[in-house]
């Protein structure tokens, strides 16, 4: 059931008997300024307060007070996949964005890293926090930059206002020589970004701010940081955290490794014993299995001699792993912990080929073969002449465009009336009678299968092709 809004009249409403009070406040004529149907209020006009400046020549002259720019200082929302335009039953983008926010206040990244395994209470950045032993290569080095919401120079143009300041709110990884120290993640504002060091610039927020920095030398309130020890206000603390650790990881391996490869590089290899010249020959045989390099005639002691050395290499490899394991050498196996020793021992693979899950090719061939009708020359002929017919259509004109001469009303539009009816008639009658033959012919080859044109019953046409 629908209802039918009532059409009103604002003017012959207070005209009735009953509306008195009406009448008498329409025809009472304007009145002072106060409160009208308890709806609007009138306000005088504010008059802006001015003052007087000196021209160029001196003189006095009167002007408003500047007005200072609104600016947006540091103004980086949080990053969200949610579109624009609010799809029904969906939170806002504004509501996705103060959630984030909210979220990434919330969270303590000290804390975070905690549960990670780094702990700068206790360690610094040239320490392996899970061993507690001196790192030598840079953290720096080993950050994962796929974690990043913004490159940096994206983050400094974000961050960057109308006047050109750059403000951008995060916190720093700062250690406190007044806590032996002891590393934090302190607030501090990033002003700019130094390509040649790959360093963001900052400034500390805190009364000791002037002390927090030892590599400041301009001015003592500025620090410079690297992308790794600074966490953005903006961005995802927990994929954040999720770098540090990883690139912590990533530094122990690589240590580990290089340290593996030494301990086996230094191993002696004059006790061990290189190939027989049965293997040699072998070697040989494989190498020069062409006839361009059995007549180039090169030489090939230099080359038996770096096999040979790999040779002896892999051979201590051997030695190593097989005693690494020892009670002895328990010393030399602590260095070697963050080395994952699970890769030194993988078995060669059978095939070098990928493996594959199984997939049901003959079926899908098969479910493919019947339902499509491309599997077919005649079909595909059919197809071909159609899209000529259909082509040829595009080069004709409903309208009559190739007038030299000027002529009347009249005479233009019986002119191209005429070259409408003309092109009606070749499209319905012409084209289309021209377009079922040339199909007819061409599939008469077919003869009886899924493309056989002489079928007579409807349930087998829909059947077929």
């Amino acid at each position: 059931m629908t209802h039918r809004m009532k059409q009103r009249g604002l003017y012959s409403e207070g005209l009735g008997p009953s509306n008195q009070k009406v009448r008498q406040f329409v025809s009472s004529g304007p009145r002072p300024a106060e409160v009208i149907g308890k709806t609007s209020v009138r306000r005088q006009q504010q008059i802006q307060a001015q003052k007087y400046r000196l021209d160029a020549h001196g003189g006095r002259k009167w002007g408003a007070h500047p007005r200072k720019p609104k600016t947006k200082t540091g103004f980086i929302q949080p990053k969200v996949m949610v579109p624009y335009k609010t799809l029904p039953g969906k939170p806002p983008r504004s509501i996705e964005v103060e959630r984030k926010k909210r979220l990434y206040a919330a969270q303590d990244v000290m804390g975070l890293l905690k549960q990670g395994g780094v702990d700068y209470t206790k360690f610094a950045l040239d320490v392996d926090h899970k061993t507690g032993e001196r790192a030598y290569l840079p953290l720096q080095l080993f950050e994962n930059t796929t974690y990043h919401v913004y490159p940096p120079e994206e983050w400094i143009r974000l961050g960057t206002d109308e006047m050109g300041k750059v403000a951008i709110p995060a916190k720093g990884l700062w250690f406190d020589p007044e806590k032996d120290y002891e590393g934090i993640y302190r607030p501090c504002t990033v002003t700019g970004w130094d390509e040649t060091k790959r360093k963001f610039r900052i400034k500390w927020k805190g009364e000791n701010a002037a002390k927090q920095d030892a590599e400041c030398k301009d001015d003592d309130i500025e620090a410079i940081l690297y992308r790794i020890n600074l966490c953005f206000q903006a961005e995802d603390p927990f994929q954040y955290v999720k770098g540090v650790v990883e690139a912590h990881e990533a530094r122990r391996q690589f240590e580990c490794a290089i340290k593996y490869s030494l301990y086996v590089d230094s191993m002696p290899a004059d006790n061990i014993n290189s190939l027989d010249p049965e293997q040699q020959k072998r070697i040989l045989s494989n190498s020069l299995n062409t006839r361009k390099l059995k007549q180039s005639g090169l030489e090939t002691k230099p080359l038996l001699k770096e096999v040979n050395i790999d040779y002896a290499r892999t051979m201590n490899k051997i030695i190593f792993d097989a005693n690494l394991n020892s009670p002895e050498q328990q010393k030399l196996a602590q260095t070697l912990k963050g080395f994952p020793m699970v890769i030194l021992k993988r078995k060669a693979p059978r095939q070098g080929c990928v493996m594959m899950p199984t997939f049901p090719y003959l079926t899908q061939n098969a479910e493919f073969k019947f339902n499509t009708f491309y599997t077919e020359g005649e079909a595909i002929q059919a197809m071909t002449t159609i899209m000529g017919h259909c082509l040829s259509i595009q080069t004709l004109s409903l309208f009559n465009c190739s007038l030299r001469r000027s002529c009347k009303l009249e005479e233009f539009q019986q002119l191209q009336n005429s070259t409408l009816l003309q092109r009606t008639t070749e499209l319905r009658d012409s084209w289309t009678s021209r377009l079922v033959r040339d199909i007819r012919n061409i599939l008469k080859k077919a003869g009886k299968g899924s493309l056989n044109i002489d079928i007579k019953t409807r349930d087998m046409y829909k059947f077929s092709k």
